[in-house]
């Protein structure tokens, strides 16, 4: 780390398990795959079951969490890589073991230096992951987020602010209204206890498999239009290519075709927009303006 602190250290370790992981999982692949093709030339029963379960598992949320490189991401894949991390260092320990025989020592070794070995490498990923860092109230935030009661407090103050501007605005509209989120947030849907349109809320790259899907997710908003619709102002991932307008180009032709910014304004990476012609809500309190800025983004 550049500087000394808990902070960067945890920062570095971050960027290192990205690595590490890969690292775990293809050298339990590999040692898996010994063990099956030796299992299969001796025709006996493959004797790792339950790791090959998990290792398949781990995997999965590997390739899946790993080719998004933030830490919230890592952190979903860090339960099934601890239960190998443990297997690992339990395989260790019992090779070490055996090295001393079946004597006094090797009964001190298995037994209370053996908790101190689990308690060491639990201090290490305490320390490397900063989790005590969170402990303090400061830490873990201060600002009541209102749209969930009160129970969740977060540190940065404008977030909590936008996320229940955001929440109160959306709960103006009618009990039964439909939300369209196009920012692949629909929390905020929730949140405002308002409906989306289904299993397809999320409207981001890889929501829809063709054509056919995008096609009928369009029809599926036009015939219930939403009472508000939240814009982004900036593209998935902050990736052009990855912008709304490639991933469904007709619903957002339609949406800024029969739809308004009501705000808020210059608060916010997300609009709310009502439908044109129409006023915002009593209460609303966010500047109309008709206009949308357009993102650049490239041609299919």
């Amino acid at each position: 780390p550049d500087e000394p602190t808990r902070v960067r250290l945890r920062l570095q370790f971050v960027a290192l398990q990205f690595r590490l992981i890969w690292a775990l999982y293809l050298a339990y692949g590999a040692g898996l795959a010994v063990t099956g093709w030796r299992a299969l030339r001796r025709r006996e029963s493959f004797p790792h079951g339950v790791l090959l379960a998990l290792w398949t598992f781990g995997a999965v949320f590997c390739v899946r969490s790993l080719t998004r490189s933030d830490e919230p991401h890592l952190d979903s894949i860090i339960p099934p890589a601890c239960l190998l991390v443990v297997h690992a260092a339990w395989l260790g320990w019992e090779r070490l073991s055996r090295r001393f025989g079946s004597g006094a020592a090797a009964l001190r070794l298995s037994g209370g230096w053996s908790w101190a070995v689990a308690l060491a490498l639990v201090a290490l990923w305490v320390l490397l992951l900063g989790t005590d860092l969170w402990l303090p109230v400061s830490r873990r935030g201060g600002h009541a987020i209102e749209a969930l009661d009160g129970r969740i407090e977060v540190h940065n103050p404008r977030q909590s602010e936008l996320v229940n501007e955001i929440v109160r605005r959306l709960r103006l509209t009618d009990p039964d209204a439909r939300i369209l989120d196009l920012s692949a947030s629909p929390g905020y849907a929730f949140l405002a206890g308002r409906r989306g349109y289904g299993a397809l809320d999320i409207v981001m790259p890889g929501t829809f498999l063709d054509e056919a899907e995008r096609l009928e997710h369009f029809d599926r908003v036009r015939a219930d239009p939403p009472a508000m619709v939240i814009w982004p102002r900036k593209p998935f991932d902050n990736d052009l290519h990855k912008a709304v307008q490639l991933t469904a180009p007709e619903l957002v032709a339609w949406v800024q075709e029969h739809y308004q910014r009501w705000g808020p304004k210059g608060r916010s990476d997300r609009y709310l927009m009502g439908p044109r012609g129409q006023l915002p809500p009593d209460g609303f309190e966010g500047a109309l303006d008709s206009s949308l800025p357009r993102a650049r983004v490239p041609q299919k």
